[in-house]
């Protein structure tokens, strides 16, 4: 299974607020899984990736990263970003941060 490619936000795009994520699926979904949008710190493992809204089947999905649920977990404004393929029941990732592609972007409130 080939990881979806993030689209939007840009490369080294500055983001706040609602943000739009946008990317590209690498083929049909297996049944059960979904689209997951995850975020951690520059100076983080992408194993310490976080999820940012509930999995989606869409290829899209508009997140509050101001909300203090998500932005508290910022340590720096440097955050990298992927989506993952995961199984919803029972969660499981099929998809590993460290295996997809990521793409950089820059949180300022």
């Amino acid at each position: 299974m080939q990881p979806p490619v993030p689209i939007v936000p840009e490369q080294d795009q500055t983001v706040s607020g609602l943000v739009t994520f946008r990317w590209q699926g690498a083929g049909p979904l297996p049944p059960g899984a979904a689209y997951e949008v995850v975020v951690w710190n520059e100076d983080e493992p992408p194993d310490a990736a976080r999820g940012v809204a509930a999995p989606t089947l869409e290829e899209s999905l508009v997140v509050d990263l101001d909300a203090p649920a998500i932005s508290d977990n910022f340590n720096s404004p440097a955050l990298f970003w992927t989506v993952l393929v995961v199984r919803t029941d029972p969660y499981v990732r099929l998809i590993t941060p460290g295996a997809s592609r990521a793409a950089k972007m820059y949180y300022g409130r």
